[in-house]
């Protein structure tokens, strides 16, 4: 019958995913435009995640630091790729940058003062954290309290 009601459906939930399975992997350009993009994703996947206002705040902050030596103190072509995952209750963080084919590999890619600034700016707000000037690269973990 027309307008009647049929057998109730049970509608997917898409409010509750299976967040111990999500992994996350964005690619930017290496410049200073798209680190905002970054850190906005990783701050959103931290509240979707179930991570508190404050601890979002201190992952915002690990973020902009992680990507400001991503980055390297030259600037040099390439791309940053940031991959987000839980893992055991922790957001972990794995960040690279990639050169550009025709940029030459620089003898120091991470700037000894942007490794302190992040020590000292973030190194506390994170449960870990591995940098790795020669692979380019960085681990974050955040603990949810």
């Amino acid at each position: 019958m027309p307008g009647s009601p049929g057998p109730a459906r049970e509608k997917p939930d898409r409010e509750k995913p299976d967040r111990e399975r999500d992994v996350i992997r964005l690619t930017v350009p290496a410049t200073t435009g798209y680190a905002r993009i970054a850190r906005v994703g990783a701050a959103s996947l931290a509240f979707r995640w179930g991570f508190g206002q404050r601890q979002v705040q201190d992952l915002r902050l690990a973020i902009d630091e992680a990507v400001i030596l991503l980055m390297g103190h030259q600037h040099r072509p390439g791309t940053i790729t940031i991959e987000y995952r839980i893992d055991d209750g922790r957001m972990v963080i794995d960040g690279m940058t990639t050169l550009a084919a025709e940029t030459p590999e620089p003898a120091h890619f991470f700037d000894q003062e942007a490794i302190d600034r992040f020590i000292t700016l973030a190194g506390e707000l994170l449960a870990e954290f591995q940098l790795d000037a020669a692979e380019r690269c960085v681990h974050l973990v955040l603990e949810r309290a």
